[in-house]
């Protein structure tokens, strides 16, 4: 690949976000969607904490649990492991 084909490559993954329409974001786009899905996840585990009601001293507990069962869930294809996903 050359330079000006990486450089392209750059601009077209900063400039081809549907999302934001006020024009390009400071970021590639796959890193983007990663980083809004990323704060949703957080969210949601936010929300699943406070309505459980568990007192502030478990929270770390409560952290650490759910972190466990998320790996658990999101157990990554071998074959997987060591490529970038959006390529």
């Amino acid at each position: 690949m050359s330079m000006d084909d990486l450089q392209k490559f750059c601009f077209y993954l900063c400039h081809n976000c549907t999302r934001f329409r006020g024009g390009p974001i400071a970021m590639p786009v796959p890193v983007r969607y990663a980083d809004l899905c990323a704060y949703r996840s957080k969210l949601h585990l936010e929300a699943q904490h406070a309505s459980k009601n568990i007192p502030a001293e478990s929270q770390e507990e409560f952290e650490r649990h759910v972190i466990t069962k998320l790996n658990k869930l999101a157990k990554l294809n071998e074959n997987l492991k060591n490529s970038l996903f959006y390529c």
